[in-house]
């Protein structure tokens, strides 16, 4: 299975160039990124960053091994590809729209009325968070299966972690972030994993999964929807980061240091069908490994 699973990769790398000269920069830019983070301190964060790509390539592997011994039956319907693309993008953007106005002048948000507040908070919780985009889906008269929710891929998602636990725990014992994750949340062990499952978990894999399969459609390549739906959900952060260092270059590479995260959560996504197995994952990610 390990030679079905490199050779499938090699085809979709045959066959999509393009997109694999992309993951091939954003590689190179985490590298460098690591390299010039790493500035005094030895090569901490070099290796790190090679453990971390290495880390998500295995576990595209892996994630392939389970496809090919058991390949799933279901499909994410896409029924009109650039109607849903270009609604969907649309709601994404103006829910980023909403963070921008959240987090440009973070001091300045505490003074502003309830007035002043309430479009952004509009915008962030009806279009950032997937609730408008799930409900024009729904009315469309798609099924909860077609968005994703389905009981299957779990096999592929523990190996997953434990790829990714382990890399962390060899490269980066010091950046796991659970103490960091239960202080934002107050206190709270539910808080924080409300944080983890719902805030981030299933938020982020349902918006990756509707770009991802909408954007593939109507551009008729699957792998250009995959790795530009991952690169919107990785500018996502940009917003609250730029609001912590008000450096625009380290905001922009810490977005693109991501981006192999969130192309494998994606990757798992696209080969399950379901969004289960990478929220499971999403909300489990305390290893730091993707932090230098």
């Amino acid at each position: 299975m390990i030679a079905q699973a490199l050779s499938a990769q090699a085809g979709k790398i045959k066959n999509n160039k393009l997109v694999f000269a992309l993951m091939v920069v954003v590689s190179i830019t985490v590298i460098c990124f690591a390299i010039h983070h790493d500035a005094g301190a030895g090569h901490k964060a070099l290796v790190q960053s090679v453990a971390y790509l290495f880390a998500m390539w295995l576990c595209s592997v892996c994630i392939d091994m389970y496809a090919a011994w058991k390949p799933t039956k279901y499909t994410l319907a896409v029924r009109q590809p650039v109607q849903e693309a270009i609604v969907a993008t649309s709601f994404f953007l103006l829910g980023g729209i909403g963070l921008l106005v959240r987090f440009m002048n973070d001091a300045a948000w505490g003074h502003m009325s309830i007035a002043q507040r309430l479009p952004p908070a509009i915008a962030i919780l009806g279009l950032m968070y997937p609730v408008g985009i799930t409900i024009y889906l729904l009315v469309k008269r798609y099924r909860l299966g077609d968005l994703g929710i389905r009981l299957t891929g779990f096999v592929p998602a523990i190996v997953v972690l434990g790829v990714t636990a382990g890399a962390s725990l060899l490269a980066a014992p010091g950046h796991i972030t659970w103490n960091a994750i239960l202080q934002e949340a107050g206190g709270s062990v539910v808080g924080a994993l409300v944080m983890g499952f719902v805030t981030a978990g299933l938020t982020e894999e349902l918006w990756r999964m509707i770009l991802q399969t909408r954007l593939g459609a109507a551009m008729k390549n699957t792998g250009m929807g995959w790795f530009v739906a991952s690169l919107l959900w990785a500018l996502l952060h940009g917003p609250k980061w730029w609001s912590e260092n008000h450096d625009l270059s380290e905001t922009i590479l810490s977005c693109l240091r991501i981006v192999p995260l969130g192309l494998m959560w994606g990757y798992l996504t696209h080969r399950t069908k379901s969004i289960l197995p990478s929220i499971l994952i999403h909300g489990l990610n305390v290893w730091g490994l993707q932090n230098f």
